[in-house]
This record gives structure tokens, C-alpha cells and sequence, in this order.
């Protein structure tokens, strides 16, 4: 992923690997009027908090930071999580499910960077899940949307390989026209 300059002038990243929690990655910070470079937290293969991280966190407007793990959590399918700068306080949003559960419609495994459109809203989407036929492959990804102050999160699409396109990755951008694409 890429580095996000933060409202306090630091430059968040993520690792993939590394850190004190069984190699799962890292969060970062590096302060370029220091040149001092922080461990912020550190994710654990071992207690559900989500490991190897993709893409690029974003800074909300409310002033947290939000990203996504392509595994971890507590079905090891990645997790939806906030940092906040201020405090390092690190929290799991939600638990993407794992393809076992033929209930699996908001997906599971993201690969990409979470957006906020001019609704507020976050977006992002899953490589795998999205309750379209989820015995094979644990189904083809889903786009979703996340709300902020309700915690809610919906799927928007469940991809299928045959009429919407399969397995996702990357992130979605928003147009002058309001329209989101990827």
C-alpha cells in the first residue's frame, strides 16, 4: 500500500509481515520533521486482530484512520479496523466470514484500501465471499459499504464470475459524477 499524510503531519503505512504478533505486519508512523519512525501497533496472528494487512489505510472525516486485513479475525477471512492517532487505540470493526459459512454475503479476504464516498460512507470489496456460489472458490467477492456511526456494514454486489466480473482486488474511487468505480 501507499503512505497516508495524516491531519497531524505523520506518514501512516502498513506491513504485510513483521512486528511483535507473530509476524502478521505492522502499523507505522514516520515523523518527517524528526525523520523518527514509530511501531504503532502491531497485529497478531494469534488473538483475532487481523494480519497481513493490503492496500492503504485512510484518514476519515471524523479523524480516525480505517483499513482492512486480507486474513486474521476471528475466522481468519480478515477484519475491517480503526486506529486512532491520537490515543494508538487500535479496534476491530467487523470480522469478514469465511467461505464454510454458506451464509457468507458480505465476503471475506480484502485486498485492497477502504474509500469514503461523499455519502460518508466507507467502501471497499472482498477477493472471495459474497453469497454467489459459495461452494466454489467460497464465492466470487463482494463490493460493501460501511457505516460509520451505525457499525453497519451491507453488501452492496456479490460478484459472479459470469455476468459482473470475479475476485476483486484493488480499490474504488468515486467521480466527479458521484458514481463509484473500480
Amino acid at each position: 500500500g501507499s503512505l497516508l499524510e495524516a491531519c497531524n503531519g505523520k506518514l501512516y503505512g502498513m506491513s504485510i509481515g513483521g512486528g511483535n504478533g507473530g509476524f502478521a505486519g505492522t502499523i507505522f508512523d514516520f515523523n518527517p520533521v524528526t525523520g523518527t519512525l514509530t511501531l504503532d501497533y502491531s497485529f497478531n496472528s494469534y488473538n483475532g486482530s487481523g494480519k497481513q494487512p493490503f492496500g492503504s489505510l485512510i484518514q476519515a472525516t471524523n479523524g480516525l484512520l480505517y483499513g482492512l486485513t486480507s486474513e486474521g479475525g476471528t475466522n481468519n477471512s480478515g477484519v475491517m479496523f480503526s486506529f486512532d492517532i491520537a490515543t494508538n487505540t487500535y479496534t476491530v470493526l467487523f470480522n469478514f466470514d469465511n467461505y464454510y459459512n454458506t451464509n457468507n454475503n458480505q465476503g471475506m479476504n480484502p485486498v485492497g484500501s477502504l474509500f469514503q464516498a461523499s455519502n460518508g460512507k466507507l467502501y471497499g470489496m472482498t477477493q472471495q465471499g459474497g453469497g454467489v456460489d459459495q461452494l466454489e472458490y467460497g464465492g466470487y467477492g463482494s463490493l460493501f459499504e460501511y457505516d460509520i456511526p451505525s457499525g453497519v456494514l451491507t453488501t452492496d454486489i456479490g460478484f459472479d464470475i459470469d455476468l459482473n466480473g470475479a475476485f476483486p482486488t484493488g480499490s474504488l474511487m468515486q467521480a466527479s459524477n458521484g458514481m463509484l468505480y473500480g
